[in-house]
């Protein structure tokens, strides 16, 4: 069997003789988790492309929690949805939050974790090739109805990156300064 992986999903392809490609050989049930917790996901760029926030309050719990980059929480599918819904209205429209799955796993029977990489850009545009400016983290629940978020964290993709390992300089700046542009 060689697994092969494309994109956010790793495809497994008969081949006579061949071995796994590290990074890729995951078990059937690891595919399926992967594969439903991406479906939520892909659920959240489809309502925010479509600046929907009623759609976008559809994958999560009623009492969810979702902690803003800016440490603001709300509490709640609605108020998750009407809160996106207003910076759609002012400040987002148009543009696209392209969510990628850097890993997921169950932490507990029925319940899981995502870490995410995510980028924000214009519709019509492509994924710019820098780091991700979103390292979203969630906590998933299987409900009756799938996989939905009880609690998001969407801290910014500042970091290492942007300040090699000086902490005090990431916190002191608050936010990614190019290498060029460092002291």
């Amino acid at each position: 069997m060689l697994h092969l992986k494309i994109g956010r999903t790793c495809l497994a392809v008969l081949a006579l003789g061949a071995a796994g490609l590290s990074g890729c050989s995951k078990s059937a049930a690891e595919t399926s988790l992967h594969d439903e917790i991406d479906a939520v996901i892909t659920g959240l760029e489809e309502a925010w492309k479509d600046a929907d926030g009623k759609a976008w309050a559809d994958q999560f719990t009623d009492d969810a929690d979702f902690t803003v980059w800016f440490g603001l929480r709300l509490h709640g599918a609605d108020a998750i949805g009407s809160g996106h819904q207003d910076i759609w209205d002012n400040f987002y429209g148009g543009s696209v939050f392209d969510l990628e799955i850097e890993s997921v796993r169950l932490i507990a029977d029925g319940a899981a974790i995502a870490h995410l990489n995510g980028w924000v850009y214009g519709a019509g545009e492509t994924r710019p090739e820098t780091p991700a400016v979103s390292k979203p983290i969630a906590v998933l629940a299987k409900q009756d109805d799938g996989w939905k978020i009880e609690a998001f964290q969407n801290t910014p993709g500042f970091g290492p990156q942007c300040f090699g390992n000086d902490l005090a300089l990431a916190v002191a700046r608050g936010g990614c300064i190019p290498p060029e542009a460092r002291p």
